[in-house]
This record gives C-alpha cells, sequence and structure tokens, in this order.
C-alpha cells in the first residue's frame, strides 16, 4: 500500500487535490448557505444555525487540509514546474471556473435586481454570503458534471476522419 502512495505522479496528485479541493469547496458553499439563510430564521434557530455552519466549514477544510499540507510539500520538492500540469482534471477544473464565474455574474445581475425591490433592509453579509454560496456551489457542481462526462469530452480526438 505504501508503495502505490510513493508511486503517485505529479498529475495523478494535482487531479485527487483538485477534486477533493472541490468536494471542500461543496461543503464550504452549504457552510455560506446556511450563514446567509440564518438571518431569515426565527432567533431560537439562529444560534443552531451558527453551530452547522461553523461544522460544515470545519468539515470543508478538513477535506482539503491533508490534500493542501502534501500539496506545499510537492511545491517544495519539485518547484513551479510541480504546477505547470494538464489533464483532463485540471481542464474541467479550469471550465467549471468559468462557468462558476458566469453563472454568479448572473446571480449578481439578479441579485441587484431584487435587492433594492424586495430586500433593501438586508445587511451586506447576507449578499456577501448569498454570492459566496452561488460561486462556490456553482463551481462544484459544473465540476463534478463536467468530470463525470469524460468519454463524451474527448470522442472529437480519437483520431476519426469526417
Amino acid at each position: 500500500m505504501l508503495s502505490k502512495k510513493r508511486e503517485e505522479t505529479a498529475a495523478q496528485f494535482i487531479d485527487r487535490f483538485l477534486q477533493f479541493t472541490t468536494l471542500g469547496v461543496f461543503v464550504l458553499s452549504f457552510s455560506y448557505g446556511v450563514g446567509a439563510a440564518s438571518y431569515f430564521m426565527p432567533v431560537e434557530m439562529v444560534a443552531t444555525m451558527d453551530t452547522v455552519k461553523i461544522g460544515l466549514a470545519v468539515l470543508g477544510s478538513a477535506i482539503v487540509l491533508p490534500f493542501f499540507i502534501k500539496f506545499v510539500r510537492y511545491r517544495k520538492t519539485c518547484g513551479k514546474s510541480f504546477l505547470v500540469q494538464s489533464g483532463f482534471i485540471i481542464d474541467v477544473y479550469r471550465k467549471a471556473c468559468e462557468t462558476a464565474f458566469a453563472a454568479t455574474f448572473v446571480f449578481l445581475i439578479f441579485l441587484e435586481l431584487v435587492s433594492g425591490e424586495i430586500y433593501p433592509d438586508l445587511p451586506a453579509i447576507v449578499y456577501v454570503r448569498a454570492v459566496l454560496t452561488v460561486l462556490l456551489l456553482s463551481l462544484s457542481i459544473s465540476f463534478f458534471f463536467m468530470s463525470r462526462s469524460d468519454d463524451e469530452e474527448y470522442d472529437d480526438f480519437g483520431g476519426e476522419s469526417a
């Protein structure tokens, strides 16, 4: 078992790092969502929601932290060339970032309309948490969906001529 861990290439590690980071981001998005939603909940539930929010943040961090530590070690031993990798998961992550940016931008436009008309008295932190929720959730969900469709993604590169 130990030999398998040592045989992991940099590209394989980066793939796993991105997968677990995205999983941690998914959990963290719910932490921000709970923080935003707690403003609309009864006062009696706010303390419980704060505990849930902190628990989700700790869980998200616990998912990412071991890989982040290993990432820092890899970077020290392999140098900056370690970060210049390419592969399916890295491409999917970049596309997921683009999708998350687009989704967040659309949400911000929607939020501008809603904030002035429907909820003009909400504190800014609620909007910030809502935006962070959409950003992180759209990143993680689009990453998971795009990484599942790997067969369709690379059919064009199979060498078939038209």
